[in-house]
């Protein structure tokens, strides 16, 4: 068999200039793949950083809101109008603190053996509600009077909290009975206590959901702000049920949000929807991954947080939970990937052509 040194001076001179260029043209083509592979990763890793980061503002927004909330309540009953036990004057106190901070469905005062003295007639957009239907009804069994009217908090001091009881999300049954449809909120109670130190009863609000919606609405205007419109905002609980969420399909021609009462509370989204950004948050976990959803039926950029932030108590469980479809993300790093491949390929073939002729 002849050596590889005689095949080379076999060839000819033209031969062996397009292997010099052929050979020219590969390493050239490897090194641009590897950096257009590289800035394409970069790219990713920072989309998946801000999405991360996403996640993580909305917690921290979620709760200065929930802390403000928690001290509210405790202000409220201050109010020297609970003890007068004038029905009359504690109703137009109420409606005036369901008007001014507009995320109270219903605010209750009872007595201290739980019977129902008053409660907030109008909402905060100033639509009558039936307030008679509380007339005559006592809450002593239920857990937010015999926890409050006992001085037993939903607390973590080291965190600064104390004073205040809270039930996480639920269909609240008093916002429900003075709507007469179904009201998702959370609650917070506190003692109202006289002047000999005895308890005269408790002050309970009942907050919306818009306590949460608000801060997922501001984050959700943010991204179709940035060009993202398909993305989606919800905060899930400890148990991975879907507890308040934000997608443009939810929001109406007014801007209302139009909750879906067969998903809040009743769809788990790390177990039912199988999706690994909610089983990693549930764990703890901080982060972001691209996953295909198994609602929306496309691949997404999903960046997750649990709400550990210092204002807000751990007990609760909450998580934050952000994704857009990688599409409307990573479209126009797509794109030039393909149109790079494309003209990459287009030279070498055209290459290749012109030294075989």
């Amino acid at each position: 068999f002849p050596s590889h040194d005689m095949v080379w001076r076999a060839l000819s001179l033209r031969s062996k200039l397009l292997l010099f260029a052929l050979s020219g043209v590969f390493a050239v083509s490897l090194l641009a793949l590897w950096q257009v592979n590289q800035s394409f990763q970069s790219r990713q890793v920072a989309h998946r950083v801000g999405f991360k980061t996403r996640a993580a503002a909305v917690a921290q927004g979620i709760a200065d809101s929930f802390q403000e909330r928690y001290v509210d309540v405790q202000a409220f009953a201050l109010n020297s109008a609970f003890a007068t036990g004038n029905k009359e004057q504690i109703t137009n106190f109420l409606n005036g603190l369901v008007a001014s901070y507009q995320v109270y469905d219903a605010i209750v005062f009872v007595d201290s053996n739980g019977k129902f003295v008053a409660s907030n007639n109008k909402t905060h957009d100033g639509r009558v509600l039936d307030s008679k239907t509380l007339d005559g009804r006592t809450f002593a069994d239920t857990p937010w009077f015999q926890k409050s009217i006992q001085g037993e908090w939903s607390e973590d001091k080291s965190r600064g909290f104390s004073g205040t009881f809270v039930e996480d999300f639920q269909v609240d049954p008093i916002a429900s009975a003075l709507f007469g449809t179904p009201q998702q909120g959370l609650s917070f109670s506190k003692a109202v206590m006289g002047m000999d130190g005895k308890p005269l009863g408790v002050v309970t609000t009942r907050a919306s959901a818009r306590v949460v919606e608000n801060v997922l609405r501001s984050n959700f205007e943010m991204m179709r702000a940035s060009g993202i419109q398909l993305g989606h905002v919800l905060v899930i609980n400890r148990e991975g049920l879907l507890a308040a969420e934000i997608q443009s399909e939810l929001l109406g021609e007014k801007g209302e949000i139009k909750r879906n009462p067969e998903r809040i509370l009743r769809w788990n989204v790390a177990t039912q929807q199988g999706q690994a950004a909610a089983q990693e948050v549930l764990a703890g976990q901080s982060g972001a991954l691209i996953e295909f959803d198994r609602i929306a039926r496309n691949e997404r950029l999903w960046g997750f947080f649990p709400l550990k932030a210092i204002r807000f108590p751990e007990q609760l469980g909450w998580s934050v939970v952000v994704s857009a479809p990688t599409d409307e993300i990573m479209g126009d790093m797509f794109f030039q990937k393909r149109v790079f491949y494309s003209l990459l390929g287009l030279f070498l073939f055209g290459f290749g052509l012109y030294g075989l002729s």
